[in-house]
């Protein structure tokens, strides 16, 4: 898979040129382009059809899977299964599904009007796929794999997220058009959330960075009369397509999630 573009939102202070963060950076490039498929391949070619049908086009879990696998080492438990086993580590490393923000703000007290002081309930966004733990500054990293609505969820909660300090640094993955239209429909692509990049970069902050990579394939087969497999959505059909290993990683993806 190959990186063909990293639009910087945000990169202000002394962490943007910190070793921990060119290291890291570095990380999640080497895990990004390290993904391939079919499996045992050395490049990542997608089945060249497009998702808008039921049952068409290639799943986006899958290639998280590839991903968070590779960045974990491996090691793909939850934080909520590695704290209840009193296993979260005490050193740097990237820990899958933290609850966001990872420090616990005061509850704000929101009230109904003036005749009511009850505070209603203000919701947290949801956990991060991973968060670098232990090291200067927490790195929050999310791969997309819903509609554009959840990208931009996922920007806004990184952006506010280095506005209140809570994170040091902040990295979402999107497809390019060019790998979106084979990938499950409507996910959420660069090209779509390209208008609203100067409303993030306004966002104030003293010292973080704020980056969207965007991903697309090496290859696809459109051209070519051996075509590869689809890439199943969720686990159908990964077993089969010789993906044993991915269908368990996927599996354990999911089950991070719901802890």
């Amino acid at each position: 898979m190959k990186i063909v573009h990293i639009e910087s939102l945000i990169s202000k202070g002394p962490y943007p040129e910190s070793e921990e963060w060119r290291s890291q950076r570095e990380h999640i490039k080497r895990a990004i382009e390290g993904n391939v498929w079919p499996p045992g391949s050395d490049k990542f070619t997608i089945h060249a059809q497009s998702g808008k049908k039921s049952g068409e086009g290639n799943g986006v879990k899958p290639i998280k899977a590839m991903t968070l696998d590779a960045m974990t080492g491996g090691k793909m438990d939850s934080y909520s299964a590695l704290r209840k086993q009193g296993k979260l580590p005490t050193t740097p490393s990237w820990v899958m599904e933290v609850p966001f923000p990872p420090h616990h703000l005061p509850k704000p007290k929101v009230k109904r009007n003036k005749d009511d002081t009850k505070p209603e309930k203000v919701l947290k966004p949801g956990k991060s796929d991973l968060i670098y733990l232990n090291g200067e500054g927490l790195i929050c990293f999310e791969w997309e794999t819903g509609n554009i609505s959840s990208s931009h969820r996922s920007l806004n909660k990184l952006a506010q997220g280095l506005m209140l300090g809570h994170i040091q640094a902040g990295v979402l993955v999107v497809p390019s058009r060019k790998m979106y239209q084979y990938l499950t429909d409507r996910v959420g692509n660069y090209e779509e959330l390209a208008w609203y990049f100067p409303l993030w970069k306004s966002i104030k902050c003293d010292n973080g960075v704020l980056e969207v990579f965007v991903v697309e394939q090496d290859a696809d087969d459109s051209k070519s009369s051996v075509k590869v497999q689809r890439i199943g959505k969720g686990t159908d059909g990964l077993a089969a397509q010789g993906a044993a290993r991915l269908a368990k990683k996927v599996k354990a993806m999911e089950k991070a999630a719901k802890d």
